[in-house]
């Protein structure tokens, strides 16, 4: 919803891209280095709750995960990991509880759709959910927590 959720100031997004280029092992790999398997790919194969980012974004900066930046491809499209590696992200767990701040109770069409790993043209999977909104539309997080995990247990 405009004028919800966190805002970012720019110096404060430089500081991270900054720091994601710090710790990546290469820069500008191709897919046939050993890290071959883009991150969001991985990501797609976790269903059933929120996807990790938090943690895997504290495991690259860490150095827990090694990965590398593919040239000319938004940030989350162009990070490659290896593929022994994976297990790392699929077991990875997001906590709302551990963060000090509150999170909202409600979450917009397209994190929906990414939650649930569907595509846009698949939406009407949330018909039956309850919303707030019309552009965008706000789902409650724990209707959509709960359809990820009947469409999981299928």
């Amino acid at each position: 919803m405009p004028g919800t959720g966190p805002h970012f100031h720019p110096e404060t997004v430089d500081a991270f891209l900054d720091a994601v280029e710090a710790a990546s092992v290469s820069i500008g790999v191709t897919k046939e280095d050993r890290f071959s398997l883009p991150l969001t790919k991985v990501m797609r194969k976790i269903s059933g709750r929120a996807k990790p980012w938090g943690p895997v974004l504290q495991y690259m900066l860490d150095g827990t995960l090694p990965f590398a930046i593919r040239a000319d491809e938004k940030l989350a499209d162009s990070i490659l990991i290896s593929p022994d590696r994976e297990t790392t992200i699929l077991t990875a767990h997001f906590d709302r509880t551990k963060f000090d701040f509150p999170f909202s109770e409600r979450i917009n069409l397209m994190e929906a759709l990414d939650l649930l790993n569907l595509s846009h043209q698949k939406r009407a999977m949330l018909d039956g959910l309850s919303y707030v909104g019309k552009n965008p539309r706000a789902y409650l997080v724990s209707e959509v927590e709960q359809l990820a995990r009947e469409m999981a247990s299928q």
